[in-house]
């Protein structure tokens, strides 16, 4: 079965199974103008990603295009009238029927045209904000399916625990970053590379990720040299932040599985600057947040106090660090420390 520009935005998009990946990523590696079309295609959506969301087509589109129809449409016919009369005044009578058949083509088919690209540009305007739309809902749903499936992992890993807690983020050494929770889960086979812990409308934002190509283990993590060590911190969670710990007793502790319905674990990573986030995934429109309970909901900044009670990023204190008691969830990206990297 030949591969078509549907399946090949579906592996540039993510929306294919292994085997339909595999059997892609075949044909491409022995089709040098697949790969050439495949290129020109992630050009295309590359610069559709560029653009602001604004799904909705002005609300006077079609009204304004189809007026301008109706004008050309006029100037063709007066147009038309004026060539007739004169044709009248020179030629007899047998001349001027073939004029006028001639003209009547000429016009018509001048019409058509103006016509056809007319309602060409109408479709274009309406359905470019649909096929935005179509993306921005897949990949934000990509993102919350992968959300939900690593919060079933810290759900069964924290079910294993003796005290119940989820994977430990150390305040000191080589696992002392947000994004052990990925090693921890790589261990007990529940993830298998830092690729599974991408968001899907990240992918033109972070083109330089994947220098990591595997998830490491706690005791491989401990033979790191430092730039090394560096880049497992900065990409083995992915574009996922993950829950700093909680303080007790000024001691860093995971926190406790409690099925709470509104105590965040995972949730798109912002990214972090001089003590301020900025939201990249899912157009900085909001992110999709795994909860305690498991379900994932996608929450705008405005909604935090309404959905969450406070920033995900922030302790009680408005610190990006390790939270300060039971019910204060402060998650963290990969990279960041337990007491935090401001």
């Amino acid at each position: 079965m030949p591969i078509s520009d549907e399946d090949l935005i579906a592996y540039l998009l993510g929306d294919v199974n292994p085997q339909q990946r595999k059997r892609i990523e075949t044909v491409l590696a022995e089709d040098e103008d697949l790969r050439v079309r495949l290129s020109e295609l992630r050009m295309v959506l590359g610069q559709l990603d560029s653009l602001k969301t604004h799904y909705e087509p002005p609300a006077d589109l079609l009204a304004t295009t189809m007026a301008r129809i109706d004008d050309e449409c006029k100037s063709v016919d007066a147009q038309a009238s004026k060539d007739a009369q004169e044709s009248r005044r020179l030629k007899d009578s047998v001349q001027l029927a073939s004029c006028l058949t001639t003209e009547h083509s000429v016009r018509r088919g001048t019409w058509d045209s103006t016509a056809l690209v007319a309602c060409v540009a109408v479709l274009f305007c309406l359905l470019i904000p649909t096929v935005l739309r179509a993306r921005f809902e897949s990949r934000r749903a990509q993102c919350a399916y992968r959300l939900s499936y690593v919060g079933r992992g810290l759900i069964d890993f924290a079910s294993m625990d003796p005290q119940r807690r989820y994977p430990a983020v150390a305040e000191f050494g080589p696992e002392a970053f947000a994004g052990m929770f990925a090693v921890r889960l790589g261990e007990i086979g529940w993830v298998n590379s830092p690729s599974e812990l991408w968001c899907p409308s990240l992918e033109v934002c972070r083109p330089t990720r994947g220098k990591l190509t595997y998830i490491p283990t706690v005791a491989q993590l401990k033979t790191f040299d430092g730039p090394k060590l560096e880049l497992c911190q900065n990409e083995v969670g992915g574009d996922y932040a993950y829950s700093l710990g909680l303080v007790d007793d000024d001691v860093i502790v995971p926190p406790r599985f409690e099925g709470r319905t509104n105590f965040p674990m995972l949730a798109d990573s912002p990214l972090i600057q001089n003590g301020r986030e900025e939201l990249l995934a899912h157009d900085g429109l909001g992110m999709n947040i795994c909860f305690e309970d498991g379900h994932v909901a996608f929450v705008v900044p405005e909604c935090w106090e309404d959905e969450i009670g406070d920033n995900p990023f922030c302790n009680i204190r408005q610190a990006r660090a390790a939270g300060l008691n039971s019910r204060d969830a402060s998650l963290g990206p990969s990279h960041f420390h337990p007491r935090g990297n401001d």
